[in-house]
């Protein structure tokens, strides 16, 4: 199995700092780069194939969700999922194609040693790319908490 790992700042948050909180428009981003890296592409030429179905799955503490997510307008609870017969395990909800996990034995990864442009401390969900030949990637969108009034 070829794995790669890469990191993507978050940049569409109302915070004037780098990363900026989670927005729907930075996990789009982060899905958009993950289809764009090697594993699909390095099928279709090796193999030449027809492009690949492709999960991609979120990890995130129960704790970092209800702060983080509660501020995404398109975040999908699975109890209102219309089909729940293609539900994964342990799925909590989805934000357009990206499947979120919440994990017990995941702490969210706290970058100590680098803090964002403003002085927070910056934080990262793995986000897993799962593709159909086996192979994975692995993007860590890092972002930093939303402001103290809009946590509120």
């Amino acid at each position: 199995m070829k794995r790669f790992i890469k990191f993507l700042n978050c940049t569409e948050g109302k915070n004037s700092d780098n990363p900026t909180e989670l927005t729907r428009k930075d996990i789009d981003n982060a899905l958009r780069t993950l289809l764009n890296c090697a594993c699909c592409n390095i099928y279709e030429k090796e193999y030449g194939g027809a492009p690949l179905r492709c999960k991609f799955y979120g990890f995130i503490t129960p704790e970092a969700a209800e702060i983080v997510f509660k501020h995404i307008e398109s975040f999908m609870h699975v109890s209102y999922y219309q089909d729940k017969i293609n539900v994964e395990p342990d799925e909590f909800g989805r934000i357009g194609h990206l499947i979120l996990i919440p994990s017990i034995y995941y702490l969210p990864l706290q970058i100590d040693y680098k803090l964002s442009k403003n002085g927070q401390s910056i934080y990262g969900i793995p986000i897993i790319k799962k593709c159909e030949t086996g192979s994975a990637e692995i993007l860590i969108l890092t972002y930093t908490l939303p402001d103290q009034q809009d946590i509120e």
